[in-house]
C-alpha cells in the first residue's frame, strides 16, 4: 500500500518546534482555514517579533500541492486544547523534559548501537516510554 500524505502542516522552525512543545497552537474560527494564533508563555520571546502581526492566520495549500487536504480543523482545535490544559496545568515541562533527554539520548546514540556495548538501553527505553513506567 503507498504511503499516503494527510494532514500535513509545514511550519518554519522557528515555529514547528513551539507547535511541537504545545507553545503555540492554532483555534479554529468560524471561517474554514481561518485560525487565531495562541501563544504561551513558553513561546520563545526572541521569536515572537518574527510573527505577523495579525493572530488571525489563514492556512492554504502550497504551490503545487493544491491536490492535498488542509490540516484537520478538528486536529488543530484539539491540540490547542492540549496546550491550554499542558499550560495551565504546568506539565508542559514534564513534557519537554522527557522530549529533551529523549532528543539528547537519540543524539549521542547515533543511529546505531555501540559496537563496545556501551549504549545504555535501558535508558533509552524508561526515558522514550516514559508514561508508560511507574
Amino acid at each position: 500500500m503507498p504511503a499516503v500524505l494527510i494532514n500535513g502542516l509545514s511550519l518554519r522552525d522557528t515555529v514547528q518546534r513551539p507547535f511541537d512543545y504545545f507553545a503555540i497552537a492554532f483555534r479554529p474560527t468560524d471561517t474554514p482555514n481561518i485560525y487565531e494564533r495562541v501563544l504561551f508563555c513558553n513561546y520563545p520571546t526572541r521569536d515572537r517579533t518574527i510573527l505577523p502581526a495579525s493572530d488571525r492566520i489563514e492556512f492554504k495549500q502550497a504551490p503545487g500541492a493544491e491536490d492535498l487536504e488542509l490540516p484537520s480543523a478538528t486536529l488543530l482545535d484539539c491540540h490547542y486544547r492540549l496546550a491550554e490544559i499542558f499550560n495551565a496545568s504546568d506539565i508542559d515541562e514534564t513534557i519537554h523534559q522527557h522530549l529533551r533527554r529523549l532528543e539528547n539520548l537519540k543524539d549521542t546514540a547515533g543511529d546505531e548501537l555501540r559496537a563496545d556495548g556501551g549504549t545504555d538501553i535501558g535508558e533509552i527505553f524508561k526515558v522514550a516510554l516514559w508514561e508508560r513506567i511507574p
